[in-house]
């Protein structure tokens, strides 16, 4: 069932993937990580210009000199993630409601939401900070069961990547940290 819902979305991403020209924000994030001949040089630029965390344009730089500049092939960095949205929503489903129904549910509905499908199509850094709220929520929920200090490890390693990749990633660590909060407060 997992599989048959990551075709799904898979699918449903690579449908007109390329057919739409790069929008506005798109062409920022290339312009930002191709122009420059280093990536210091790129932080520096956005730290004094435009005020956007570098992680994303790091990722971006080497895959755009491997793949090429070409809409699918820069855009297919926010499929795989998008995908493994879908994977990370099936492992939500299955373990926080203990069951694999729950989770084949939420791994369906996350392959054809349309909002997933459309920023699983754009060369910018929102599916790639969804899966990393994902996989910290996920990590939150396996250490707050068990105790196990690798698992808040992992939320915090996630929790600092999507801090890095764009600062809305605030909107899930808030929710995510007031739940942990209200645990310790609780129990």
């Amino acid at each position: 069932a997992l599989a048959a819902a990551l075709a799904v979305a898979l699918l449903l991403r690579l449908i007109n993937i390329q057919a739409e020209p790069y929008w506005g924000d798109e062409v920022l994030s290339l312009d930002i990580s191709t122009t420059f001949h280093s990536a210091r040089q790129m932080i520096q630029y956005l730290v004094d210009v435009e005020f956007h965390p570098p992680l994303y344009y790091l990722i971006l730089r080497p895959w755009v000199a491997i793949f090429g500049a070409a809409e699918a092939s820069t855009r297919a960095i926010s499929v795989i993630f998008g995908l493994g949205v879908v994977a990370g929503g099936y492992v939500a489903g299955k373990r926080l409601l203990k069951s694999r129904l729950a989770g084949v549910i939420a791994a369906f509905v996350l392959a054809a939401l349309p909002m997933q499908i459309e920023y699983g199509q754009e060369a910018r850094p929102y599916m790639i900070f969804t899966f990393c709220g994902v996989v910290a929520m996920l990590a939150l929920w396996e250490y707050l069961q068990s105790g196990r200090r690798r698992c808040a490890a992992l939320f915090s390693l996630a929790s600092i990547a999507g801090m890095y990749l764009h600062y809305s990633y605030l909107f899930i660590l808030g929710p995510l940290s007031l739940w942990w909060l209200f645990e310790l407060l609780i129990v």
